[in-house]
């Protein structure tokens, strides 16, 4: 499980992942004393809705990432992973063997279209510990949810402690899932469904998670790593498949609701992790100005300046310095006077291929994505090592590689929140599978069903 290239430099790849244990069946602890929720969105249903509807969309997740108080974090995973095979069909009669034959041919075509978002609470707990002069407690509870087994010597007061962070992480989850569940409904994942997630997430799909590595004291961190990780100039291996990274270094221009939803849809086995970090108003204020003072000082030209002839015809005007000030003093505006959040956000995208012709050309088709949004996505080399470790939800929020300060609201725009329509598997009032498949512009399965998942029907056929 080494994840460096050099042999003198390689290591674990299990020291890397930073979820320790479950802190109860729906809440991961990690090394860092942070407790992570992950949770699956269903999509907002994009096919057929108004621009206003869009809106609404759009402004619940932007009071969700406004009601995340720093230093929690956020993370947007959206994945691409190829369909379960089809179930083979023995049958004689005609329309089972032409459904058969359809599954199989749509099978080719689609993908998996998913979506979670990771909710980080930081309940200070090593703060908290090291205060009271108790470090090695800390080190009891993490062993204590690594095996499962209570330890003689854990105190009254660290399971206090615990259960009062929990409590008011899940009271804090709560509030947060009640302003997008009308919208986007999102289901809370057990342990029994966190971990393979974990595991198809840090091996690329390859390979299947083994349930019964739980039940020992080995911890998750080596329970969902299974392949190396070798990091080249261009791209990196894990396991048997190659990869590329590549990462957002400016955003998209105008940013309206789903403006990412091109990226999404890319019927290429791509993982994307969108990262919001809020921050404080004191320091988002002090971020803004500070930017909009070193646009200023080139607004106009030193010798405009002994001359004092600032905004005169005879000096000349820096445009590009003067719209991004006004830029920022609109930023200032909305921070300051309407209350809109600001924080951080990084996206990173990761390709994943059997060879580096399809590598190349699935990063063509990015680049042009972004190209046409006024953005730029750059593909990383040297420092794709950084990039790939700080994608992985509940790593230590040190700095950003490629930090980008953003509205709340860009950043909801940004985020995999809408999908296509997924019709209904299952005709309940046949009791029978749908009469048809289709295909999406998502690249994704539609499940046509005559009666439209009710007991009613609604199709007229002329």
């Amino acid at each position: 499980m080494s994840f460096l290239n050099s042999p003198a430099a390689s290591g674990s790849l299990a020291t890397m992942v930073p979820w320790w244990g479950f802190a109860d069946d729906h809440v991961v602890l990690t090394v860092h004393g942070e407790l992570m929720f992950v949770a699956e969105v269903q999509h907002s249903p994009i096919d057929a809705l108004a621009s206003e509807d869009l809106d609404h969309v759009n402004r619940a997740w932007q009071k969700f990432l406004g009601g995340v108080e720093p230093p929690s974090r956020v993370f947007f995973i959206s994945r691409r992973p190829l369909e379960a095979e089809p179930l083979v069909n023995d049958s004689d009669d005609i329309s089972d063997l032409a459904q058969s034959k359809r599954r199989a041919h749509i099978h080719r075509r689609v993908r998996q279209y998913r979506t979670y978002v990771v909710v980080l609470f930081d309940p200070q707990l090593n703060r908290t510990i090291g205060a009271d002069h108790s470090s090695y407690l800390f080190d009891n509870v993490r062993r204590w949810y690594r095996t499962r087994r209570r330890q003689p010597h854990l105190t009254v007061y660290l399971r206090d402690l615990m259960s009062t962070a929990l409590a008011m992480a899940h009271s804090s989850w709560a509030s947060l899932a009640a302003l997008v569940s009308p919208y986007t409904p999102i289901r809370l994942l057990p342990a029994s469904e966190v971990l393979p997630l974990l595991h198809d997430f840090v091996n690329l799909d390859q390979g299947e998670y083994d349930a019964s590595l739980l039940a020992r004291p080995l911890g998750v961190s080596w329970t969902v790593v299974r392949e190396e990780v070798a990091f080249e100039s261009k791209f990196l291996r894990v396991g048997s498949r190659v990869a590329a990274l590549y990462s957002c270094c400016l955003p998209p221009v105008s940013a309206p609701a789903n403006c990412l939803g091109d990226l999404y849809a890319l019927p290429i086995d791509h993982t994307v992790v969108l990262e919001w970090r809020p921050l404080e108003r004191v320091a988002a204020v002090k971020r803004i100005r500070s930017t909009q003072r070193h646009y200023q000082n080139f607004r106009w030209s030193w010798w405009a300046g002994i001359q004092q002839r600032e905004g005169t015809q005879l000096a000349i005007e820096d445009t590009a310095a003067s719209a991004q000030v006004e830029e920022l003093g609109v930023a200032r505006v909305e921070l300051e006077t309407q209350g809109v959040p600001y924080g951080e956000v990084a996206l990173s995208v990761l390709v994943a291929a059997e060879n580096t012709v399809a590598l190349d050309q699935s990063g063509a088709r990015l680049s042009r994505i972004f190209a046409q949004m006024d953005g730029k996505l750059i593909r990383e080399s040297f420092g794709q090592a950084a990039i790939y470790f700080e994608r992985w939800p509940g790593r230590s929020a040190q700095n950003l590689t490629r930090p980008l300060l953003i509205s709340s609201g860009a950043a909801a725009a940004m985020a995999p929140v809408f999908g296509p329509a997924q019709g209904q598997a299952l005709c309940r009032h046949l009791n029978a599978p749908s009469v048809a498949v289709f295909e999406t512009r998502y690249a994704t399965r539609y499940f046509y069903d005559l009666f439209g998942g009710s007991d009613v029907g609604h199709t007229l056929l002329v």
